[in-house]
């Protein structure tokens, strides 16, 4: 290697000369690199040096191989390189590789500490959403990878201009085995692998340039979603005609449990004031008993021709007691009625209108016996009598039956003793919220 490169072999002068081309390539692909990169001007210059040098360099020694045998002709440089020693040759090649290598190393830093143009689409491809920018004649300027995938999903061709993809999805004009769910400016698609895709775009200004912004979102999630709220919302609908049916029903159900408890209020009433008749027929009473029997018959009529007001629940069966009073019944209540709800007491009212009523035509009795007692949020009712004891156990006839079925109605239970003397018990729940 002390030999000068004239001296040289044909070998070792084509080994150094390759080894130049090679620094020569590498100067340039660095050199490239810092452009693309958009790297500053000094870096992209110390990248082209070793190019330029080493172009430089090889030019002088390919020209001293075709004037081996005539050097006379050639400059003072190119005598001097010619006659250099070819390991001095080698030296300064390891060294521009090195430099070139130490730039490389320098290019890759700077890439992953700046932004570039590449990293940008590297990042845009990343999204799960597409992404499309195109000029107003439809030419793109970006598209990410998501995009062209859909484009070549929907219509079977690469995304080569964006205004005629974005006309076809808006007309609806997607391959068959996708489907169109919404057209217009605010079109949505489902591909044929089941996702649901809603599409919009809008001008934006990219630097003084109209641009057109053309985004794909994957909303199959909110989809599903809306889809299992419509059907909720069906389910919903139906649920609420059913219960206005429902209410309807209730509605009737009350006109004819208010027409029952009328008809039965008018049977008391005027089984209360034929049996007082009934007794004044067989005992005349004095002026105050035939007074009590003309005020129940006068009440009535007035309860026939629809004067009568509501009857009120009392709270010591005052009505009650008046007219057994009329009949020639003595009615005795022990216990108190405490927290009874209204209807609680209206019920109780009727069981011993039914009581009094059978203890005047079945027992013969003079007397009406009433128990109270509560416990555990319910009041229990017993009527006995003193009257003669059933021969046979009681049937349950209209009377006895229709206050059973308002009983249970109300949560409550009834039972009937016919030995060793007839007892009528009833129990009912004392909470209002009991009675709906």
């Amino acid at each position: 290697m002390t030999a000068a490169f004239l001296h040289l072999s044909g070998v070792g002068q084509g080994v150094l000369c390759t080894l130049l081309l090679l620094l020569l390539c590498g100067g340039l692909c660095a050199a490239i690199l810092a452009f693309l990169y958009r790297t500053p001007a000094s870096r992209t210059a110390l990248c082209l040096l070793p190019a330029l040098v080493n172009f430089a360099v090889l030019g002088i020694l390919m020209n001293g191989m075709a004037l081996r045998f005539s050097p006379a002709h050639a400059g003072a440089l190119e005598r001097a390189l010619w006659s250099a020693p070819a390991w001095t040759l080698a030296l300064s090649g390891a060294v521009w590789a090195v430099w070139i290598l130490h730039a490389m190393l320098r290019l890759l830093d700077w890439r992953r500490s700046h932004i570039s143009g590449t990293s940008i689409k590297e990042s845009l491809d990343q999204l799960p959403s597409g992404l499309c920018f195109y000029a107003e004649n439809g030419l793109p300027r970006l598209v990410n990878v998501r995009m062209e995938a859909l484009c070549r999903a929907l219509t079977g061709a690469p995304l080569m201009n964006g205004a005629a993809f974005w006309q076809r999805l808006a007309a609806g004009d997607v391959l068959p085995e996708n489907r169109t769910l919404q057209t217009g400016d605010a079109p949505i698609v489902q591909s044929a692998d089941g996702r649901v895709w809603s599409f919009s775009n809008r001008r934006i200004d990219a630097g003084g340039e109209a641009v057109v912004q053309l985004i794909a979102a994957d909303i199959t999630r909110e989809h599903a979603m809306n889809a299992e709220l419509a059907a909720d919302n069906f389910r919903l609908t139906e649920m609420n005609r059913r219960l206005r049916r429902y209410g309807a029903r209730i509605r009737e159900l009350t006109r004819e449990r208010e027409t029952l408890a009328a008809k039965l209020r008018i049977h008391d009433e005027f089984g209360q004031a034929l049996l007082a008749a009934r007794r004044l027929t067989e005992v005349p009473g004095d002026a105050a008993q035939r007074a009590e029997v003309l005020r129940l018959w006068r009440q009535n009529l007035a309860l026939m021709e629809g004067a009568g007001s509501a009857a009120v629940p009392g709270r010591d069966f005052d009505e009650l007691i008046a007219a057994a009073r009329a009949i020639g019944v003595t009615v005795t209540v022990e216990g108190e009625f405490g927290a009874a709800d209204a209807s609680c007491m209206a019920l109780l009212e009727n069981a011993a209108h039914e009581c009094l009523t059978n203890t005047v035509r079945h027992a013969r009795g003079t007397l009406l016996r009433v128990h109270l007692s509560q416990a555990q949020g319910r009041i229990t009712a017993v009527f006995t009598n003193d009257g003669a004891a059933p021969q046979h156990a009681v049937t349950e006839g209209g009377g006895l039956s229709s206050l059973r079925r308002r009983v249970e109605d109300a949560g409550g239970c009834m039972r009937i003793a016919s030995a060793p003397r007839f007892a009528l018990t009833v129990e009912l729940p004392l909470e209002s919220e009991e009675w709906t």
